[in-house]
């Protein structure tokens, strides 16, 4: 069984226009877990209607802590096996088949991997790339990227056709074994937003000698809206923070004994 969580923060249009977790929720190994940041009654009534199962914070948090939230919601109100079954952490704003996830699943019910991503395009004729597999970020190419809008850590996509190990790769579509996701402590919530997926993959890689599998055959799209990009605005500032919080300790001595604390 595969349990996704999709996190909404006035998302209730863009969730209903695109029309992924209607068509997800008629797929018979997915269960749907919303959790509503902000509060929607529409977005209540809508996945009541389709079957979603639906989660309304009293205050928002942070995308780690929502789907933290969403993986306890699972596993102590739904009763997700940690041995058998997967975790998803999917963005509200990306389309993926059933079809794609019953193939996902296969690679991890063949012990291939604890945490894997696929192949997200930007539109839906799979021609524009979306950017998200890269390699861990170092405070230069970090600068580059944010001042001069070059970022030397972007995997090119374009030349992958094998399934191959990545870094890491964005939160918009995180697939775990839930064992997996369980042992890692799930996302650090000390990054209220941006950054946290990078963590949690380094904290995979390090501590349990578990990369990221990218799987190029496997396709998704994904209609960002990049609000991180807007100079000054309180998403830029995040990414920023979080970013440098990221940098900051993985370059302290000690970073990885202090990871093995937070996942024990």
């Amino acid at each position: 069984m595969l349990y996704c969580s999709i996190v909404s923060h006035g998302h209730f249009e863009i969730i209903k226009n695109l029309g992924c977790l209607e068509n997800l929720a008629q797929c018979s190994f997915v269960t749907l877990i919303l959790v509503d940041n902000i509060g929607c009654e529409k977005l209540n009534q809508y996945c009541g209607s389709i079957g979603v199962n639906y989660i309304q914070n009293e205050v928002p948090y942070g995308f780690g802590k929502n789907n933290n939230i969403a993986f306890e919601y699972a596993e102590n109100e739904l009763g997700m096996n940690l041995d058998s079954d997967c975790f998803l952490v999917l963005n509200p704003d990306v389309f993926v088949s059933g079809k794609v996830l019953s193939e996902l699943i296969d690679f991890f019910h063949l012990d291939q991997c604890d945490v894997a991503t696929i192949n997200l395009y930007k539109d839906d004729a799979l021609e524009l790339h979306d950017a998200n597999v890269r390699k861990f970020p170092t405070f230069l190419n970090f600068f580059l990227s944010v001042f001069f809008g070059r970022n030397s850590s972007v995997i090119d996509k374009s030349v992958i056709s094998m399934n191959c190990e990545v870094d890491w790769a964005s939160g918009s579509f995180l697939m775990f074994r839930s064992q997996h996701y369980s042992k890692l402590g799930g996302f650090d919530e000390r990054y209220f937003m941006y950054c946290e997926d990078i963590d949690i993959c380094y904290r995979s890689k390090y501590l349990f000698n578990s990369p990221v599998l990218y799987i190029p055959s496997l396709n998704a799209t994904h209609i960002a809206m990049h609000r991180n990009k807007k100079l000054f605005s309180k998403h830029f500032y995040w990414h920023v923070k979080n970013a440098f919080l990221f940098l900051l300790r993985k370059n302290v001595s000690g970073f990885k004994t202090s990871l093995k604390n937070f996942s024990n």
